[in-house]
Parts: C-alpha cells; sequence; structure tokens
C-alpha cells in the first residue's frame, strides 16, 4: 500500500511535470491552427527542456506573428500601389515576389510546427506507453508478495506435519485438524 502510494505520487507529480507543458504546447498550436492568431504564447513551465521547447515555440509564433503583420503591410502597400497605378510593372513584379517569399516562409514555419506538434505527440505516446509498463511492474511485484507470505506458511506447516509422520510423533487428531485447517485457510487466501 505504501509502495502504490509512493507510486501514485510520483505519478501524479511525473505528469505534472512532463504532461502539463505538452498539453499546453498543443492546446496553444490547436488554437493558433484555428484562429490564424500567431499573437498567441504557451506558458513556459520550468527551465529544463520542456521550457527549451516552449521558449523556441513562442520564438517562432513571435516571428511567424512579425512576418504575418509584415505580409499584411506588404499587401495594403501592394493593395493601394494598384488602386493608385503609380507604380511601374517591375515595381509590382518585386512586390509580388517578395510576397511569394513570404508565403514560402510562413509555409516552412507552418510545417516546422506541424513537425513539432508530432515530436510532442509521440513524446506524450512514449511517456504514457512508460507509465503503463511501470504500473504493470508494480502490480507483478505485489502479487507475487502476496503469494508468497502465505506459501511459506502452508509449506512449513505441510513439512512440519511431514517430518513428524516420518519420525513417528505422535501428532493428536486435533492438532492434525488444527494444522489441516491452517493450510486450507491459507490456501483459501492465495
Amino acid at each position: 500500500l505504501a509502495c502504490s502510494s509512493l507510486a501514485f505520487v510520483l505519478a501524479s507529480r511525473f505528469l505534472r511535470v512532463v504532461s502539463r507543458p505538452i498539453t499546453n504546447l498543443i492546446d496553444v498550436a490547436n488554437q493558433i491552427s484555428d484562429s490564424r492568431d500567431f499573437s498567441l504564447r504557451a506558458e513556459k513551465y520550468s527551465d529544463d527542456d520542456l521550457g527549451a521547447l516552449t521558449e523556441e515555440f513562442n520564438d517562432m509564433l513571435y516571428e511567424i506573428q512579425i512576418r504575418d503583420a509584415e505580409l499584411q503591410q506588404e499587401i495594403g502597400d501592394r493593395t493601394r500601389a494598384e488602386i493608385s497605378l503609380q507604380k511601374g510593372t517591375a515595381e509590382l513584379k518585386e512586390a509580388n515576389e517578395n510576397l511569394q517569399l513570404e508565403i514560402n516562409e510562413r509555409k516552412q514555419a507552418e510545417d516546422a510546427r506541424k513537425s513539432i506538434e508530432a515530436e510532442l505527440e509521440a513524446q506524450r505516446t512514449l511517456s504514457l506507453r512508460s507509465d503503463r509498463l511501470r504500473s504493470l511492474g508494480e502490480m507483478a511485484a505485489g502479487i507475487a508478495h502476496e503469494l508468497n507470505q502465505p506459501l511459506v506458511g502452508v509449506r512449513g506447516l505441510a513439512e512440519l506435519m511431514l517430518i513428524g509422520m516420518d519420525r513417528g510423533w505422535d501428532l493428536s487428531p486435533e492438532k492434525l485438524r488444527k494444522n489441516l485447517t491452517e493450510v486450507v485457510d491459507q490456501s483459501d487466501r492465495m
């Protein structure tokens, strides 16, 4: 019971330390994917590897946000240029090429985000699998302990009766009944 309680406490803390930052990153990534609001940021919980990953994720979002604003500005500039017809064809072509570069950079950033999400999901799956294996090992150890304890008593009583029979001890029916009753009780317990 103490080991199970300790395992539960450790597992709870482990889940809070690992699962909460990963879940937070996934939630923020999903919100950004749905709303295209690149001003959202993931909360940093610690200064470990997950904290560094969160910082890098937030830095990436900041870059995307800046590029998105620049892209929006570029689109606005381009629209004004087309309405006024004051810019030449060469300037419009250059703006279009810059816009295409921005779109390509944005696609690369989106691909990087998807890659990070896939990696986070893989880490989460690995963590869950590890927790299941640890729980299974703890359960097997508990079962072995619970079986060994009464089995030792049963074996001891049986050996005592055999030794007594071999050596010709006078074993009264009450004594035999008591020992056999103990064997049955321990067997039921197992």
